[in-house]
């Protein structure tokens, strides 16, 4: 697994926006939410950018790992 000051380097950092989680209150863990950004305002005309946050379980549970083999055949998660 990569060190995440390594990972700062190879994704976008954004930490800036507030995120919301839309994980439920019984959640085990808080790993998916959504933020908005006003990213132009022209008169009276705003633009904004959804962001939708999903946790790289990759990163934690390598492809081909025993860890990663088990965790794909116990997956939960829809997002329509």
């Amino acid at each position: 697994s990569l060190d995440p000051d390594q990972v700062l380097g190879l994704r976008q950092d954004l930490r800036h926006l507030k995120v919301f989680t839309i994980d439920g209150p019984s959640t085990m863990e808080i790993d998916d939410g959504l933020s908005i950004e006003r990213i132009d305002k022209d008169g009276e005309t705003s633009r904004y950018r959804i962001w939708v946050h999903i946790a790289d379980a990759e990163r934690l549970a390598p492809p081909g790992s025993d860890l990663f083999e088990t965790a794909r055949k116990r997956i939960t998660s829809l997002y329509l």
